[in-house]
């Protein structure tokens, strides 16, 4: 992997209690001051009465591609020793069946969560549709410096899967960038709009190659943290 020869190395296996079990994490693992794993917490958007947008043409759910990308970053940086916080690891939205702005629930819970994670970052997945069937690619925004370095690291990441993508790191006054301390993104994945955008995202091995330099470019950023 590009980048791992810089995160902690000597061949010597550690363990961390994770929910019930033990995750192993070999020589690859980041380790924030040596002795904790670093924290990231993962918004997979929309859900439950919220499907998001919907592909132009095959009418996938923004919400289940979302989550598939979340979930296989939770993949990704568990097994890299990180410690991972998801917002929701279900297609069930987070609100009670009594509230009365399931809506409003769901963003205020995501809000709590996110806040309340202590994590060293916030990465939220989520797809683009916009009237113009011909804008493509992943665009990344964040909210203030604390974000933008980790949004430039992602973008450039991602760039090495889509040559073809102008895009930069913009930002963006989005309520889940507002929700922690933390240096925070939002990746827009791609277009549903746009017809090969949209069939690259519904196909399961390009969206693990996304979640991968997704989570190659936040790793980028740990390991800036770390030396300076």
């Amino acid at each position: 992997m590009r980048k791992m020869k810089k995160w902690i190395a000597g061949g010597l296996l550690a363990a961390w209690i994770v929910g019930a079990g033990l995750l192993w994490v070999g020589e690859s693992a980041y380790v924030s001051g040596g002795a904790e794993a670093a924290a990231v917490v993962i918004d997979a958007g929309h859900g439950g009465i919220d499907p998001g947008v919907t592909g132009r043409l095959t009418g996938v759910r923004e919400c289940d591609l979302n989550l598939s990308v979340a979930l296989e970053l939770e993949r990704l940086f568990s097994q890299s020793g990180l410690r991972v916080a998801m917002t929701r690891r279900t297609g069930e939205g987070l609100y009670g069946p009594d509230e009365p702005n399931k809506k409003s629930a769901d963003m205020r819970r995501r809000g709590e969560i996110i806040a309340g994670s202590g994590a060293d970052m916030m990465i939220s997945v989520h797809m683009n549709f916009i009237g113009d069937a011909r804008c493509a690619g992943t665009q990344v925004f964040y909210r203030d410096e604390a974000g933008r370095e980790l949004a430039a690291c992602i973008q450039n990441a991602v760039r090495t899967l889509q040559p073809g993508n102008r895009r930069t790191a913009h930002t963006g006054d989005y309520f889940v960038l507002k929700a922690g301390s933390m240096p925070s993104v939002i990746v827009e994945c791609g277009f549903l709009s746009n017809a090969g955008d949209e069939a690259l995202l519904t196909d399961e091995a390009y969206r693990r190659r996304l979640a991968w330099h997704i989570y190659d470019g936040a790793m980028e950023f740990l390991a800036r943290r770390q030396k300076s």
